[in-house]
C-alpha cells in the first residue's frame, strides 16, 4: 500500500519502475545484503519490497511473530498505540474522518500535509483541532512536500495545535538549513539527529 500510494510523488517510482527493477537485477546466488547492494541503484522502492519479504521470510522460516525475529528478547505488549490516517482532502472531509476516528476510539491522528498552497494545510489543521478534543494528538506528514520558507511557516502557524511532530516537512537533500530549523518540541532537526545518534544501536529503529 506504501509503495502503490506514495510511490510515484514521493520517489518517482511508479509500480511499472519497481516491478522492472526486480525483472532485471538477477537474484539467484546473491544474499539480501547483495541483492539489496544492486537493486538500490535501480529503485530504492524495489530494495524496501525485498527487505521486507526477506524479514518476513525469516520469521516464518524460525517460527516467530516478525518483532520477535528483530529482537529475540522482546516481550509481546497487549496493545501498540497507533493513528487514524486523514489524506489530502476538503476540510468538510477530513473533520468528518476526524469525528468518525475519534468516536472509534483513536486518540491519534496523522493528517497529511504538504499541499502547493500550505495555508490549505493550516486551515485543515485548525479545523480539525477545533472538531475533535484537546488531548487528541495530531502527527502531520508532509512526504516533503514543503520548502524550507512553507515549512518553517507551517510550523509556526499549528504552534499550539497539538502537534506531536511533523513528518519529513522537507526533502532530506533539498535544503540544509533545515537542520537548524526549530521544531514544535523546541529541538532543533539537528538536536534530534544528536540524540538518535547517541543511541545504543538496538534502540535507532
Amino acid at each position: 500500500a506504501e509503495v502503490r500510494s506514495n510511490g510515484t510523488y514521493a520517489t518517482g517510482e511508479d509500480e511499472a519502475a519497481i516491478a522492472g527493477a526486480l525483472c532485471a537485477v538477477r537474484a539467484e546466488g546473491r544474499s539480501v545484503g547483495e541483492l539489496g547492494d544492486a537493486l538500490s541503484g535501480h529503485s530504492r522502492l524495489a530494495w524496501m519490497a525485498v527487505d521486507t519479504a526477506a524479514w518476513d521470510a525469516l520469521a516464518r522460516r524460525i517460527g516467530v511473530p516478525l518483532y520477535r525475529a528483530w529482537n529475540p528478547a522482546a516481550v509481546r505488549a497487549d496493545s501498540v498505540r497507533t493513528h487514524a490516517p486523514i489524506g489530502f482532502s476538503d476540510v468538510d472531509t477530513a473533520v468528518h474522518l476526524a469525528r468518525t476516528y475519534v468516536a472509534a476510539g483513536f486518540d491519534r491522528l496523522k493528517i497529511r500535509v504538504g499541499a502547493p498552497d500550505p495555508s490549505a494545510d493550516v486551515a485543515r489543521v485548525c479545523a480539525i483541532r477545533q472538531a475533535v478534543a484537546p488531548d487528541v494528538e495530531f502527527i502531520l506528514d508532509a512526504n516533503g512536500g514543503w520548502t524550507y520558507d512553507t515549512a518553517a511557516a507551517g510550523i509556526e502557524a499549528l504552534a499550539g495545535m497539538g502537534v506531536a511532530w511533523i513528518e519529513q516537512p522537507v526533502m532530506a537533500e533539498s535544503d540544509l538549513r533545515a537542520l537548524c530549523m526549530p521544531y514544535l518540541g523546541g529541538a532543533t532537526l539537528a538536536q534530534v539527529l544528536d540524540a538518535v545518534r547517541d543511541l545504543p544501536p538496538a534502540r535507532r529503529t
